[in-house]
């Protein structure tokens, strides 16, 4: 179903174009009412709106009101093939398939946890993720999963290299002089500092590395994070850097 707010605009637009026409039916003489000649184009242009604003009117009308949300489901058929629907009553899903299709399917509710890592394939937005889909406020039928779709990554190193150091749980100052000009303050935890860092503040204790990168923003890492993460450049001195 399409977004209510498309729907609304249709609505708009056909409500004008209805005023315009029976405006202009009515400035002339026709010799009867409206739309109760099937000769007349006027009347026939009429009809056809009125008919299709209906439409709109009814498709409007399963939107969900004040109270009532929005549930998106996973649906699984006999044949494997993994379906997603965002519905208001979990009967909904049955319209779009046959009974004997019905008795096979497995209906379970899509955990929104998930949805960043299920993709879609659709007629209106090609390949596109559950939960950008869910975010244009779409209805109904919302896509199949598609495993062939993949998504597409880009590899992208630091510029310049890191700054790091690495706190003992006694060199305070070597950590207030590195996290400059940012607060750095001893916590309750005995041997523990708290680092007020451009984004947030954490904690640390002993033997946690301390990255910077070159905008001044501050990470700590465990130790067997950091070796993880990166490659050491030089060791002797603190506030060395990563390459």
């Amino acid at each position: 179903m399409r977004p209510k707010y498309i729907i609304e605009e249709e609505k708009q637009r056909l409500m004008a174009i209805l005023d315009d026409l029976r405006s202009e039916h009515k400035t002339k003489t026709y010799g009867h009412r409206v739309t109760k000649s099937s000769e007349c184009e006027l009347c026939l242009l009429i009809a056809t709106c009125t008919k299709t604003l209906n439409q709109l009117k009814e498709e409007a009308f399963y939107y969900p009101k004040k109270n009532e949300k929005f549930t998106v489901f996973q649906v699984v058929t006999e044949q494997g093939k993994e379906y997603y629907y965002r519905v208001i009553e979990k009967q909904e899903i049955f319209n779009y398939f046959t009974k004997n299709e019905c008795r096979h399917l497995q209906i379970s509710v899509a955990d929104e946890f998930y949805w960043d890592g299920v993709q879609l394939a659709t007629d209106n937005y090609g390949a596109i993720l559950l939960s950008e889909l869910v975010s244009k406020d779409m209805m109904g039928f919302l896509g199949v999963k598609d495993y062939s779709v993949k998504a597409s990554y880009q590899v992208c190193t630091p510029k310049e290299a890191y700054t790091f150091t690495h706190f003992s749980g006694e060199n305070d100052k070597i950590i207030r002089d590195f996290c400059h000009p940012h607060i750095v303050e001893r916590t309750k935890k005995r041997g523990k500092l708290q680092i007020f860092a451009q984004k947030a503040a954490f904690s640390i204790e002993a033997n946690t590395y301390l990255v910077k990168n070159i905008l001044g923003a501050i990470e700590g890492y465990t130790t067997e994070e950091f070796e993880r993460l990166y490659h050491v450049s030089n060791k002797e001195n603190n506030g060395d850097a990563l390459a």
